[in-house]
């Protein structure tokens, strides 16, 4: 809708009649003020279409009540007055019916009870044996019901008398006749479950254990560092927490004296174990620790080594030929037999004699050292051979010791080289201790 239209450009804004006797001009109305007027007229009625137009009705020049079906049909949807709460679009408010009526008509106060579709009545509270009652007036104050005074005094007792009204009448505190002598088992229920409820103080909870990862399952380290202080105990580590001494979850064994010390033991599921110390405060980087299995893949039963000591080391014997006991060495046992000995044939068996002796690769179907047994000894030996000799004469000869045996020669007596060589023939060697792994 266009502004309000602009007063008559006057000294007090009306208009006024011309007076011809006292030379008194009239109000001059411009072109621009009725030129005005007439848009604001224009406007007025292209809003008033606008609401018609709205209300569906077609602009009859003959009716004066229009305008006013279009308002009765905004405020009130038709052209009567609605009598109800729909009919004004109001859903916030209770509609009358006969309950509510009923309650309205009551005219005494008490308990209401729904007699049925548009009745009520009021109920009072009656009182019984050992109570009393004030219902009230309904509005000052809520009905109350009290207790009447049973006669015993107010108190903590072990032992109570009890009516038919189940009020306490009288009271007094137990006494060593009131407790019967029962055991344990013909106590069915109030034992107590828990070690306070015992009176037990040198135990540990399962709740505490469970705190540590000793009973139930471990609690998850999920995010932060392995490193990180921590209660003692056992916990699991997913693949999302820090500082783990390698890309795999597993679980993780803390025991630290405080901040300062301490050490964490962590196992891998791949079967590695890594540790790791905190000494005064600084962590040491993880190592690796060895396995069992490790171990016995590195050294299995059975194997043979040398050592530059006199002493065999932990878990190994010498190569002596020594006769065992099968039931003290079942690994050795089980790994070499009864190849290097049988002992008694029921309870020992013998290990290797390696003591002054060199190895040899055992030939095994290769047809260099052919009819050779596996475990089996061999003695010293020089490879058959002929030495061809040049002088006055010359004399070729084979020879398996000191005096050869002469094949062809110009001489007519034996001859022999001249003594060389000591007690044995060997390579250059070192002297060490043979072992072998139980």
């Amino acid at each position: 809708m266009q502004d309000t239209l602009k007063p008559i450009a006057s000294p007090d804004n009306l208009f006024h009649d011309g007076n011809p006797y006292s030379g008194e001009l009239g109000t001059v109305v411009t072109s621009e003020w009725l030129n005005n007027a007439q848009s604001a007229i224009q406007s007025a009625q292209q809003e008033v279409l606008s609401v018609l137009k709205d209300s569906g009705q077609t602009p009859d020049p003959k009716r004066q009540d229009q305008l006013l079906q279009a308002v009765k049909k905004i405020a009130w949807n038709g052209s009567a007055r609605p009598s109800t709460l729909a009919g004004y679009g109001i859903t916030d408010a209770q509609p009358l019916n006969n309950n509510l009526s009923a309650l309205a008509n009551l005219a005494t106060t008490g308990l209401v009870v729904d007699t049925g579709p548009g009745t009520a009545v009021t109920r009072a509270i009656v009182a019984g044996q050992g109570v009393t009652v004030s219902n009230g007036d309904g509005k000052a104050g809520n009905p109350t019901i009290a207790l009447a005074n049973s006669g015993a005094a107010a108190g903590t007792y072990g032992m109570v008398t009890v009516d038919a009204m189940g009020r306490v009448t009288a009271g007094r505190q137990m006494q060593a006749a009131d407790v019967p002598g029962l055991d344990w088992s013909k106590i069915t229920s109030g034992t107590p479950t828990t070690l306070a409820g015992y009176g037990i103080s040198d135990a540990v909870a399962a709740a505490d254990l469970a705190a540590r990862g000793l009973f139930g399952s471990a609690q998850n380290i999920g995010s932060g560092s392995c490193v990180d202080f921590r209660s003692n105990g056992l916990y699991h580590v997913s693949e999302t927490a820090s500082d783990r001494p390698m890309n795999s979850n597993g679980m993780l064994l803390v025991n630290f004296l405080n901040e300062k010390w301490g050490s964490l033991t962590y196992y891998a599921w791949g079967g590695q174990t890594f540790e790791a110390r905190k000494e005064n405060g600084a962590w040491k980087s993880w190592r690796r620790l060895s396995d069992t299995d490790a171990v016995t893949a590195a050294a299995p039963p059975g194997k043979v080594s040398h050592f530059a000591m006199t002493v065999p080391p932990a878990s190994w014997v010498k190569c002596d030929g020594a006769l065992l006991s099968r039931a003290a060495y079942p690994a050795l046992f089980a790994a070499i037999g009864t190849t290097f000995g049988a002992g008694d044939g029921k309870t020992t068996f013998g290990v290797p004699d390696l003591r002054g002796e060199f190895v040899r690769g055992w030939d095994d179907s290769r047809g260099i050292d052919v009819g050779r047994s596996f475990g089996s000894g061999q003695s010293d030996e020089i490879k058959s051979h002929r030495h061809n000799l040049w002088g006055d004469a010359v004399m070729s000869f084979s020879g398996s010791g000191r005096l050869p045996t002469v094949a062809e020669a110009a001489f007519e007596s034996w001859v022999q080289t001249e003594v060389a060589g000591g007690a044995e023939t060997r390579p250059r060697n070192v002297a060490l201790l043979a072992c072998i792994k139980i």
